[in-house]
């Protein structure tokens, strides 16, 4: 059964079943939008990525505050959408991902300044757009620093 929490994961399936290209995903989810979205994904929890290396430069991606830096990363690893959850939880689950002490990524200047919480709250970025906002609100974060349950970003050119 799928629970309220899940339906946005759902609903970018759908929405990513008929485009081209690889998603780069919240681990949680990577999932639904391989299964449901007939999208090859980078991460899923039940790892059809590729090795231990790709996994974790995949949630290196994530914590990238270089715009730059994260098209480069997505051009190299063939990925057109980037799906966002809410940053003030999903920052410190790719932390700790990777090893690295979540409470860096918890509401501090670090976890705003990353690309993530840049696009996910500015919804500004040059080397994307925003392709689709879930209408279901965030089921986390603070009082102040809610939005949507999730984004997607596509790679422009």
């Amino acid at each position: 059964m799928i629970d309220e929490r899940e339906m946005p994961w759902v609903r970018a399936a759908i929405y990513l079943r008929n485009k081209s290209g690889r998603v780069l995903t919240p681990w949680s989810m990577g999932h639904a939008i391989d299964v449901i979205g007939e999208r090859p994904v980078i991460i899923d929890p039940f790892g059809t990525m590729s090795d231990e290396i790709a996994f974790d430069r995949a949630h290196d991606a994530y914590l990238l505050r270089d715009e730059n830096a994260l098209a480069r990363y997505c051009d190299g690893a063939g990925i057109r959408y980037i799906v966002l959850d809410n940053p003030v939880y999903g920052l410190q689950g790719a932390a700790a991902a990777v090893g690295i002490d979540p409470r860096n990524f918890a509401l501090t200047k670090l976890a705003a300044s990353t690309w993530w919480w840049r696009a996910y709250y500015g919804r500004v970025a040059r080397r994307f757009r925003l392709a689709y906002v879930d209408p279901q609100p965030s089921w986390r974060g603070t009082p102040v620093l809610r939005g949507p349950a999730l984004e997607i970003w596509e790679r422009t050119p």
